[in-house]
C-alpha cells in the first residue's frame, strides 16, 4: 500500500513538473508619440483614433526540449488585459496583424482568432489560439475615444500576455 501510494505521488509530480513549459516574449513597444493633431477651427474636435507607429512582436516556444520534441505541435491560447488608471472613454484595442512564423520548419501556422481589433479590458479575455512554436507574430495596437476636452496628459498602459496551454 505504502509503495502505490509514493509511485503514484511520484507520478502526479513529474506530470506536474512538466506542465506550463511554453513562454512567451513581446519585443518592440507601441507608442503613440508621433500622433499630430490638428484642429481644423473653433469648436471641432480632432480625429480620435491613432494606431502604433512601431512594430510589437510576440514569439512563443518551449523552453523544455523534451516537451518540443514529444509534443511539437502543443495547443495554447493567449489571453490579455490592461492595468492603468485611464478614463473609461479611453480604449485601447489589439488586433494580430499577420500569423508569424514556425520555429523549426517552414509550414503554414496555427493560428485562429484575433484578426480584428478587440478593446484590451482591464480583466483578461482570450486575445487568439493557436498550436505549435511561432516567432515574430506581428501585433497593431490602436488608441480611440480621446477628446481636446480632456486636456493634455500623459498616459501610461500596463498590458499583460498570459499563455496558456490547450484550448
Amino acid at each position: 500500500m505504502r509503495a502505490t501510494f509514493i509511485i503514484l505521488f511520484l507520478l502526479s509530480s513529474i506530470q506536474f513538473t512538466f506542465g506550463q513549459q511554453l513562454q512567451l516574449e513581446i519585443s518592440g513597444s507601441a507608442n503613440f508619440d508621433n500622433a499630430m493633431f490638428t484642429v481644423k477651427e473653433a469648436g471641432l474636435d480632432f480625429a480620435s483614433v491613432l494606431e502604433n507607429e512601431s512594430s510589437v512582436l510576440l514569439t512563443l516556444f518551449q523552453s523544455d526540449d523534451i516537451t518540443k520534441k514529444n509534443n511539437p505541435n502543443s495547443k495554447w491560447r493567449i489571453a490579455i488585459y490592461k492595468q492603468d488608471d485611464w478614463s473609461d472613454d479611453l480604449l485601447l484595442e489589439v488586433k494580430r496583424a499577420g500569423s508569424g512564423k514556425n520555429i523549426g520548419n517552414n509550414g503554414k501556422t496555427n493560428i485562429h482568432g484575433g484578426e480584428n481589433y478587440q478593446v484590451i479590458r482591464k480583466t483578461e479575455g482570450l486575445f487568439f489560439e493557436g498550436m505549435g512554436e511561432i516567432r515574430d507574430i506581428p501585433l497593431n495596437l490602436k488608441l480611440s475615444g480621446f477628446s481636446v476636452t480632456m486636456g493634455a496628459g500623459s498616459h501610461n498602459s500596463r498590458i499583460v500576455f498570459t499563455v496558456y496551454e490547450g484550448w
